[in-house]
């Protein structure tokens, strides 16, 4: 694997997955595709030259050169291209500044854009050689945490890496519509019955079972991740979602209020109640 090496790809397909998540297919130029499964890689926003004048303001305000972002992989290393899926970013009255870099790139405008970015990067991707003990996978996901499980799971079933694993995911959302894969998590379910197994949660919506009976209400809880749990120390877990940010863990101690767990602190929790050993849990949030 190929660490801070610079790579250079063209955007040729742009699709949009929700309402606010969009994929870009990108074809490598230069470079390599030396990735695993479920890692991200890095894009230098000052690559861009539409960006380069409020790029020089926030630079000016923050006194530090604008950082890097960090953005999933969801192919998976076989297919043609590499593709990144973002989810656009909104201003909210936590954040000091507004996002800059997704809403550029959730854009059509980006067909056809030279992108140069750095990786890869992260740990979150299923090891070559499994303990002979893990028997199965359990992914608890919200909302754009669903692309390095995606990635990882469908390397996985496609190319038959652990025969022995049994792939569980739980897919937390706000509303049906913001499901990222929807067709095609249903399809690699349907086809591999067998190894993969998806539960839904949606959050904002009532009457839910109207979508399928893996439809639930709400965020999934103790009992219900217990209950797909065959034997703990076979289970190997993965998380990634929303967490809280370190500027809103700033604010709540300067103004010293205690902050309400989002949704990778809320899992943790549950499976620190299950017992779960840190050495079984893979986690990424942002």
């Amino acid at each position: 694997m190929n660490i801070n090496i610079k790579n250079l790809a063209e955007v040729v397909k742009f699709n949009q997955e929700t309402p606010d998540t969009w994929t870009l297919a990108m074809k490598l130029i230069v470079g390599n595709k030396n990735y695993k499964a479920g890692q991200f890689l890095n894009i230098d926003p000052r690559q861009f030259n539409q960006l380069s004048e409020i790029i020089s303001f926030f630079e000016f305000k923050k006194n530090c050169k604008e950082q890097i972002r960090a953005y999933s992989i969801s192919s998976i290393p076989s297919e043609e291209t590499i593709n990144i899926s973002i989810k656009k970013e909104l201003y909210t009255s936590t954040d000091p500044f507004p996002p800059l870099l997704s809403p550029f790139l959730t854009s059509e405008r980006m067909l056809g854009t030279k992108v140069e970015f750095s990786g890869y990067y992260g740990s979150y991707y299923m090891p070559e050689s499994l303990n002979h003990n893990i028997k199965s996978a359990i992914h608890l996901v919200s909302g754009s945490g669903i692309v390095p499980s995606y990635s990882l799971i469908k390397n996985e079933i496609l190319h038959n890496k652990q025969s022995d694993v049994i792939h569980y995911l739980i897919d937390v959302n706000k509303t049906y519509k913001d499901i990222i894969f929807l067709n095609s998590l249903n399809k690699l379910e349907f086809e591999n019955c067998n190894k993969l197994k998806i539960f839904y949660y949606i959050t904002r919506e009532d009457n839910v079972s109207k979508y399928g009976q893996n439809f639930f209400k709400g965020r999934p809880t103790l009992e219900d991740i217990k209950k797909i749990i065959v034997n703990k120390d076979q289970t190997a877990f993965f998380l990634c979602g929303s967490a809280l940010s370190k500027w809103e863990k700033a604010k709540a101690k300067s103004e010293n209020i205690e902050l309400k767990p989002k949704f990778l602190e809320s899992m943790l929790y549950i499976l620190k109640e299950l017992e779960i050993k840190n050495n079984m849990i893979k986690k990424e949030g942002w």
